[in-house]
């Protein structure tokens, strides 16, 4: 009398393969926009230190010509710079040694089209800085402003 023997097989099954990749699909969908705005974040410290660089530039320029200079004054006094973020950069309200830098952003999934950064250097010296940007990614020494000034 021959027995037949039947073959248990120890791997998953589909439906269990199924759940655990709808599981990872859950979780991936869950953590997109955070890495998404960290990712957007990250690029923006490239922007901040450009405009480092231009305040530095007015710093250097009031030294020697104890005036606030145009864009394209400015632009002498820095390199130029290909930065994925920074759509352009202009100088407006001077007034003696006062003046702005507006940094105009281009958009991207958590960048919103017309966002800007603003830095102002007030009569005390101090650089102020204004953004439309949303809080969740603007920087944090900035004050935010939902009217679209630019």
């Amino acid at each position: 009398m021959t027995r037949c023997t039947r073959h248990i097989n120890s791997g998953f099954t589909l439906i269990e393969l199924m759940v655990v990749i709808a599981i990872i699909a859950i979780l991936a969908s869950a953590t997109a926009p955070s890495l998404q705005r960290h990712i957007t974040k990250a690029k923006l410290v490239e922007v901040e230190s450009y405009a480092s660089e231009l305040q530095s530039a007015v710093d250097e320029y009031q030294i020697s010509q104890n005036d606030f200079p145009t864009k394209a004054t400015l632009d002498q006094y820095t390199n130029s710079h290909s930065i994925e973020l920074l759509k352009s950069y202009s100088v407006s309200d001077v007034e003696g040694l006062s003046g702005s830098i507006v940094l105009t952003l281009n958009s991207n999934l958590s960048i919103e089209s017309g966002s800007y950064i603003k830095y102002t250097k007030n009569t005390s010296g101090y650089w102020d800085c204004l953004s439309n940007l949303v809080a969740t990614i603007a920087p944090s020494y900035c004050t935010l402003n939902d009217l679209d000034e630019e």
